[in-house]
């Protein structure tokens, strides 16, 4: 399967601008704040520190969660879920209609500790790999991720939401 940098970019700047529309949160653009963009923090609310992950509608049926482990394979760099320094991460699935649709089908906040990330990396024998080649102006690389069953997350790690209730953060 191969990623258009480009379209992954304006599909996660549509989840962050709905994010931000609805939610009491600070925006970190990479202009202004460029080491906590790298970190993967893309908002602040409260005293969480955010990241916004938008995914296509058709990922709502998976019923897994792609926790990114490596982002560069070739240069066994460590995915954002091991090397981000976010709190929390905002699971948004865009709706049928896609980026025309004011609607998104489903929300989740996953509480990032170092609890979770020892679970997911002591089980991973359990979670299915899924490796994507991915391209951008600079060429071509291969990232790996865990595809985690909503289910499995232990109890609070994982939780729905509506996206259009302000929440605590």
């Amino acid at each position: 399967m191969v990623f258009g940098f480009d379209d992954e970019r304006r599909q996660g700047e549509r989840g962050e601008e709905e994010f931000l529309r609805h939610q009491e949160a600070q925006a970190l653009s990479y202009e202004d704040y460029p080491t906590e963009q790298q970190r993967g923090i893309d908002a602040l609310a409260g005293n969480s520190r955010i990241d916004i992950k938008t995914q296509s509608y058709k990922y709502v049926f998976t019923g897994n969660i792609p926790l990114e482990i490596f982002s560069v394979v070739e240069e066994s760099k460590l995915g954002w879920f091991l090397d981000s320094a976010t709190d929390i991460v905002v699971w948004l699935y865009e709706g049928p209609d896609g980026p025309d649709g004011d609607y998104w089908h489903t929300a989740y906040k996953m509480m990032v500790t170092d609890e979770l990330r020892e679970f997911i990396t002591t089980n991973a024998d359990l979670w299915k790999r899924s490796e994507s080649r991915n391209e951008n102006q600079y060429g071509t690389y291969h990232s790996v991720c865990y595809m985690v069953p909503v289910p499995a997350f232990p109890p609070d790690t994982l939780v729905p939401f509506d996206l259009t209730e302000p929440q605590r953060w």
